[in-house]
């Protein structure tokens, strides 16, 4: 809206100095320009410090879980109080959205200023994803137990892998990479629950899982 436009060109007129980064990005990649048009938030990485190293692993979980507690306030707050009832996954997957694109704009940043090598860069976009990953199961897991009875029991006696293959495995993910997934679960020695069962628990599972990673978010 107009009061966002506001926002970001007043921002532009307290830091002049930084118009020039912003210019020369949208000069040098179509992808940084488009990621910037579609998630205008995003600009905030601009007026950060541009020698900020790469993320590490434990940094990306802190990030993360700082993004979903802001995230949960601001749909807290929107919402009332009359609407917290049950499991919503709209603000955790807005979190999980906004997380992906932030981190992933930074690495371009630092990747377009010849500030990271190739290695690193790639390194840098795996370990994103296998976070995301990692965060997508567990919301889907939760979001699961809470909307089937006999969910909570079925994730108790048994295992359930997200194995990356292709590019991921290798830590070689480029911008445009898709996500080479394979699925395995495995019933626990002595399970009460029935092969069908489980079987049924980890398909449902897989599916929440893909529907987390693909489906839009405001």
């Amino acid at each position: 809206g107009g009061g966002s436009r506001r926002f970001y060109f007043e921002l532009l007129l307290d830091r002049p100095e930084l118009v020039p980064r912003l210019a020369a990005l949208f000069g040098a990649s179509n992808f940084l320009s488009n990621y910037l048009v579609n998630y205008p938030r995003l600009i905030e990485p601009l007026f950060e410090d541009p020698n900020s190293l790469l993320f590490d692993r434990a940094q990306l979980s802190a990030d993360y879980a700082d993004v979903v507690s802001e995230s949960s306030r601001q749909a807290a707050g929107e919402a009332g109080e009359s609407e917290k009832d049950g499991i919503d996954l709209e603000a955790p997957l807005d979190a999980l959205r906004l997380f992906h694109h932030r981190h992933t704009f930074n690495v371009a940043l630092l990747d377009l200023a010849k500030k990271t090598q190739r290695f690193e860069t790639e390194t840098a976009l795996s370990e994103i994803a296998e976070v995301c990953i990692e965060e997508a199961l567990n919301l889907s897991e939760l979001h699961l137990a809470a909307s089937r009875e006999d969910a909570a029991a079925a994730a108790k006696q048994g295992e359930f892998l997200v194995v990356g293959m292709g590019k991921l495995a290798s830590f070689e993910l480029t911008y445009g990479s898709d996500l080479d997934l394979i699925f395995i679960y495995q019933r626990s020695e002595g399970a009460t629950i029935s092969e069908a069962s489980a079987q049924d628990y980890y398909v449902r599972l897989a599916q929440r899982f893909i529907s987390a990673l693909q489906t839009p978010t405001a």
